[in-house]
């Protein structure tokens, strides 16, 4: 990594701020996700483009099967048979979960990603920040359009366009804080 790369990096690292608050580790666009691609496109001029367990690649090509499965995501579905399942109590602890992630922006670190939403090996970083810009660009479409057909979250249930947002934003700010 060059002295550049290495000041651009450390400026990027002391504006963004607490994890805790998405809005700064993203951007200040309340209406939009396309600040998403865009970091993950300051990252890749850095040279960072290898995580922790994922490399930037995998890492916008997860963010991307994320965003487009809410996207895809219908509440006219139902509720998933899983969920219907539920004690009273593992709902409450969903719930609250929920309200962690939402309310101040912390993502737990370490849980698996679903099956549907694993990025594969070799995927290229062209091709994944493409897929991921069409991502967001579909959601804020729908969000635009007042679409309220959002699916569930499989661990967290259902959510409104605004709590998803809120979701992806934190959820990007989680993957991309794990890049060196």
């Amino acid at each position: 990594m060059t002295l550049a790369n290495t000041t651009i990096l450390k400026r990027m690292r002391r504006t963004d701020g607490p994890m805790r608050t998405e809005d700064s580790r993203i951007s200040n666009l309340r209406d939009s996700l396309r600040s998403i691609p865009e970091r993950a496109e300051k990252l890749a001029d850095c040279g960072l483009i290898r995580g922790k367990n994922w490399s930037l690649a995998q890492i916008c090509e997860h963010l991307a099967l994320s965003i487009e499965n809410t996207v895809r995501g219908s509440i006219a579905d139902g509720v998933p048979r899983r969920w219907q399942c539920l004690s009273r109590v593992r709902r409450l602890i969903r719930w609250c979960l929920k309200n962690l992630i939402l309310l101040t922006g912390y993502f737990p670190k370490g849980a698996p990603a679903p099956n549907s939403v694993q990025p594969p090996d070799g995927v290229p970083l062209d091709e994944a920040l493409d897929r991921l810009r069409a991502a967001t660009e579909a959601f804020d479409r729908k969000h635009a359009a007042g679409d309220a057909s959002w699916g569930y979250h499989s661990l967290l249930g259902r959510m409104n366009g605004r709590a998803w947002r809120r979701f992806h934003r934190i959820h990007a700010a989680h993957h991309f804080s794990f890049m060196r």
